[in-house]
């Protein structure tokens, strides 16, 4: 009986592993094209169109409201049809919509492209990959999780230069064609050779909240609320942190690197996520991570020196990073692999609306408040408050709704 467990488990092993590289590779090389392509190209592409700043700036809003919409429907597909289709078909789109978008020559010929590329995003990025993650583990989840997020992290050190390389060399149109071209060969075949529906038997003993019930529970909507907030936050200040730096006296070339400083120290907290949250579950990991991004906060509001700033930044960074994490892993713990695809993908448009409204936000809260370090200061109690609220909520709740105990990813 146990040789034959063994041989039935082992597949499962391989495949999941394998699933698990290649995912992590087309995570990558899609947000790098689809998403950190776009900022290198805005002056190019703003200078040759004739447009404005604002113009161009809704050609990205465009998209991830898309793709937050999107979301929605591809989690709902991944639960029920076989993910080599579903991601197999994003790419194909993503690498036509790249293609379009070279050709662009007005403003409404790019936004329709760029309704294209958020439904595309939503079918290739991170949202599609946990799902199908997810229903291969339902141990190791985690690590899995990691894996594929720190893999992700590196797309905008990979592509942010190549791009500019592309585009100095070749000019923006033919910089995107190389891109489509990469695009498509890094992920469509991946997808289509690599992913496989998730054995049955692999989640058979795990039982699962059906997505409508887990929608209409009091716990869902909590956690959305607090990870909407948190995005919100986080998109706020990390778009806006150049500024607020430069505003307080330092050149512009050390509030980039506080900026990329930000960024790549949510590495950290997505590697230190599995051992925190082993140790105090997801409830206990909640206020560690908002905890994290207020105390960074409250550093900045304080103390606006050079070393205090970088503080900010590697603090801010890692709590950055573990809510990443624990926006992915929630859905299936706390309600199940079967109906994690629908649950994620509407948690996952809660998520992409406070990113993109985290930016336009800030600005009208600077504008009545008048001053940046007077709203940070605003977003830290609130971000406090999600930290010492929200595990007391979801720990009354998460009993009623969370399927019978396995064992934590």
């Amino acid at each position: 009986m146990r040789g034959h467990l063994g041989a039935r488990l082992a597949p499962v092993t391989h495949r999941g592993a394998a699933i698990v590289v290649a995912l992590s590779a087309t995570v990558t090389v899609s947000y790098g094209v689809l998403l950190y392509a776009f900022p290198v190209l805005f002056v190019p592409m703003r200078d040759e169109l004739g447009l404005s700043s604002s113009q161009l700036s809704l050609a990205a809003s465009i998209g991830i409201g898309t793709a937050a919409l999107a979301g929605i429907g591809v989690g709902w597909l991944l639960d029920r049809r076989d993910p080599r289709v579903v991601m197999t078909a994003g790419s194909a789109l993503a690498t036509l919509a790249v293609l379009l978008w070279s050709r662009v020559q007005t403003a409404a010929a790019l936004y329709a492209v760029f309704v294209l590329l958020g439904a595309a995003m939503a079918a290739v990025t991170y949202g599609a990959a946990f799902t199908v993650v997810a229903k291969w583990f339902t141990t190791r989840l985690t690590a899995a999780l990691t894996a594929v997020t720190v893999a992700g992290a590196f797309a905008s050190l990979i592509f942010s230069p190549l791009t500019e390389l592309l585009s100095s060399r070749l000019g923006w149109r033919d910089a995107l064609v190389v891109l489509a071209v990469v695009l498509a060969i890094a992920t469509i075949p991946p997808h289509l050779l690599v992913l496989r529906p998730h054995p049955r038997h692999a989640t058979a003993h795990v039982k699962s909240v059906p997505a409508r019930e887990a929608l209409r529970t009091g716990l869902f909507w909590m956690l959305a609320a607090a990870f909407a907030l948190g995005t919100f936050v986080w998109s706020a200040i990390t778009v806006h942190l150049v500024v607020i730096v430069v505003e307080q006296g330092h050149p512009a070339s050390f509030a980039a690197f506080a900026a990329g400083l930000t960024g790549i120290s949510q590495l950290p907290g997505r590697l230190v996520f599995g051992p925190v949250a082993g140790r105090l579950g997801q409830r206990g990991t909640l206020p560690v991570a908002f905890g994290s991004c207020a105390a960074a906060l409250l550093l900045l509001v304080a103390d606006q020196s050079r070393a205090t700033i970088l503080a900010f930044a590697v603090l801010f960074g890692i709590g950055g990073g573990m809510m990443t994490m624990l926006s992915a892993t929630a859905p299936a713990v706390l309600f199940g692999p079967a109906s994690y695809g629908a649950v994620s993908g509407v948690l996952g448009a809660c998520v992409n609306g406070g990113r993109a409204l985290g930016p336009l936000g800030l600005a009208a809260g600077v504008a009545l408040a008048g001053g940046y370090l007077e709203v940070a200061a605003l977003l830290a109690v609130a971000l406090a408050g999600a930290a010492l609220t929200a595990p007391l909520v979801t720990g009354r709740r998460a009993r009623a709704a969370r399927p019978p105990a396995r064992p934590e990813p």
